[in-house]
């Protein structure tokens, strides 16, 4: 194939580079074209010679000779670098013992700008870093293994459970398998050996003993690998053959090879692992019958050594099939959202109320951020006009939102316990507050909600409180929290941002949306009919309801239980968020014996009562009734009387 561009202004950048350098750089062949892959071949040769190194170094020559492969596209994709020998096989960053792996991150690191000038700059500084065995700096995580060479197998496995410990050198054990879909699989169980029945086993052999970087290509030098690390062929094929025995044949037979070669550079942890070979049928037939064969009774050593010679009939010649291994065990993965408010929510009990357009997104977001149970209450169903901006389905129109919700979230993490409540929540608030949740995030944007829950939680002593709502043109949203140890719900955190947001001018613009008396009822998607509700799309409920959850669950201090904090949110447009936040401590709080009110006097009326009792007694002696207003409500229904202002005695 001609020449590209790309092509061309490679060659014309190692030309500069090799007349610049002083011999440091010598071409040693440069093709007038490509091969049938469009990539150009050009070798160079390279001055290593004032490289420091130590023993356990790569053994680099004076000169290292290095085959550059150009992409036609060069400078938008990299170019690649092979050497002619296996001097570099089996450390780390080099695949296939020739391949050396320059980047960690093409995607991050490369930058086409520089084009070759860039390239060679990276290649001289991963030989003087090899040289010196430094290719994983102390502090970064180490390079897994590699297991590019051999077949690839179609199957891909993800691994979340955490491996079985123990001190032995050498372990075998057994994992349960199910099928995710039709090329991937995932563990759901270790098991200990004997097995019992029959599942989806696979073979788990796992050793304290590190492998070499790069896995082995065929099942010969496989097992002679292992043979090295104490594990006799014959035990190893025994071992096999009664995974195969157990195995159900609907799917493959697998072995998980798991080894200490994970970690940080520079600390002596090492975390397993994990490697998947996939059997080939054959060989996995003629394992099972073999097992079948010997099982149940007493065999000669010839009759074992046929078995194994039967079996080495097929390892001579096969290659191991390396199947993708998806490794998202905790304890060597760390999660993208480590940092993110939601993290609270993990392992966490959370209760959702409404499941509608902030309710089934706040719950999604929850489920992602892994809880360990969700409870969804809604008495509403999904209907078409909604799925405009709820996450839910066409086919599941006419369904529960709570029980369709569940079905949704059940596919994102199939391992979370969901209860799905089908009953106004209303009815059902004494049950979600004695179910041990540890979050409850109401949605509902229901001022009988909001009452209820004075009561409702009232001897909830573990649970956190978070409640999310807008306004009618989705432009302004309000978000609490209230800590487990405060003394008020919903409503009464409401009331307090309502008079602390109206004594500032640019807040009180804000509430205003939520609160004013000539407000209009808010839009109807079918006019007449329908409740009302809000405007906006998909797109806005997604990305205000995560808002105000990041917003609420960063406002939950660990140290700060006995408050409550509301945040005011107000965007002005897609670039600009305003938030008001305010800070509510515990009210004062008195019985009033003879009517059975609980009397709650906020810390802005106690100083003001205070003040006026301190000034009055210098004046009139404290015989003298101060006088004065206090200003507050009064609910009969929560048999409750709150008093948020008092101001002092008139001046006559």
């Amino acid at each position: 194939m001609e020449l590209t561009d790309g092509h061309l202004l490679a060659i014309e950048q190692l030309n500069s580079i090799a007349s610049h350098e002083n011999g440091a750089l010598e071409i040693v062949s440069l093709p007038g074209n490509t091969g049938d892959d469009g990539w150009l071949p050009i070798e160079i040769s390279f001055d290593c010679s004032g490289f420091e190194s130590v023993p356990e170094g790569l053994p680099l020559n004076q000169r290292e000779r290095v085959r550059i492969y150009i992409p036609s596209d060069f400078p938008l994709s990299v170019p690649e670098a092979y050497v002619q020998h296996l001097r570099f096989a089996f450390f780390p960053h080099v695949q296939w013992g020739c391949y050396l792996c320059l980047y960690s991150s093409k995607e991050v690191q490369w930058n086409f700008s520089d084009g070759m000038f860039g390239y060679l700059n990276q290649l001289a500084e991963w030989f003087k870093r090899g040289a010196l065995n430094e290719l994983d700096e102390t502090g970064e995580a180490l390079h897994p293994p590699s297991t590019f060479v051999g077949e690839r197998s179609e199957f891909s496995i993800c691994v979340e459970k955490k491996l079985p410990g123990g001190s032995a050198t050498i372990k075998m054990k057994a994992a349960i398998l199910s099928r995710l879909n039709t090329n991937t699989l995932e563990i759901t169980e270790w098991c200990d050996l004997p097995l019992n029945n029959n599942d989806n086993y696979a073979a788990v052999l796992i050793v304290n003993d590190k492998m070499p970087f790069e896995y082995p290509e065929t099942v010969r030098t496989l097992f002679g690998l292992l043979k090295s690390k104490g594990i006799e062929t014959a035990t190893l094929v025994m071992f096999l053959q009664q995974i195969a025995v157990h195995k159900k044949t609907k799917i493959p037979l697998f072995l998980f090879l798991c080894s200490p070669m994970l970690g940080i550079r520079g600390s002596d942890e090492k975390k397993h692992h994990i490697a998947c070979w996939e059997i080939d049928k054959v060989a996995a037939v003629s394992l099972r019958t073999i097992g079948k064969t010997l099982t149940g009774g007493k065999f000669s050593d010839k009759k074992r050594k046929e078995a194994i010679d039967s079996f080495f009939e097929w390892a001579t010649k096969a290659k191991v099939k390396w199947c993708t291994v998806y490794d998202n065990r905790e304890e060597i993965s760390v999660r993208r959202d480590h940092v993110s408010p939601t993290s609270k929510l993990r392992d966490k009990r959370v209760a959702v109320l409404g499941c509608g357009a902030l309710g089934a997104n706040v719950a999604i977001h929850s489920a992602r951020s892994g809880v360990s149970k969700l409870i969804l209450a809604d008495n509403k169903e999904v209907t078409p006009g909604v799925l405009i901006r709820q996450p839910f389905n066409h086919n599941q129109c006419g369904q529960n939102k709570a029980i369709a919700l569940k079905d949704n979230v059940q596919k994102i993490r199939r391992e979370i316990e969901i209860e799905a409540i089908d009953a106004d929540v209303s009815n059902r608030m004494s049950d979600i507050a004695s179910s041990e949740a540890d979050y409850v995030l109401d949605c509902t944007a229901s001022n009988k909600i909001h009452i209820l829950s004075e009561s409702a939680f009232k001897n909830s002593t573990d649970c956190r409180l978070v409640s999310m709502c807008v306004d009618k043109d989705l432009k302004n949203g309000i978000a609490l929290t209230i800590g487990s140890q405060y003394s008020g719900g919903f409503y009464d955190v409401y009331r307090k941002l309502i008079i602390e947001a109206c004594r500032n001018g640019n807040s009180r613009k804000v509430i205003k949306n939520f609160v004013s008396s000539d407000m209009k009822v808010s839009f109807q998607p079918v006019p007449g009919c329908s409740e009302p509700t809000f405007t906006g799309s998909n797109a806005d409920v997604s990305t205000f309801s995560a808002t105000m959850l990041n917003i609420a669950l960063k406002n939950l201090s660990d140290d700060a239980e006995s408050g409550a904090v509301s945040a005011l949110i107000a965007k002005d447009s897609l670039e600009e968020i305003k938030i008001f936040r305010f800070a509510h401590g515990n009210d004062e709080l008195l019985t009033d014996t003879f009517m059975k009110y609980s009397v709650k006097i906020s810390k802005f009326a106690l100083n003001g009562i205070r003040e006026a009792i301190r000034k009055h007694g210098k004046k009139c002696g404290k015989s003298v009734e101060t006088g004065g207003f206090l200003f507050g409500e009064r609910n009969d229904y929560l048999k409750t009387a709150w008093i948020d202002i008092a101001t002092p005695p008139p001046s006559d």
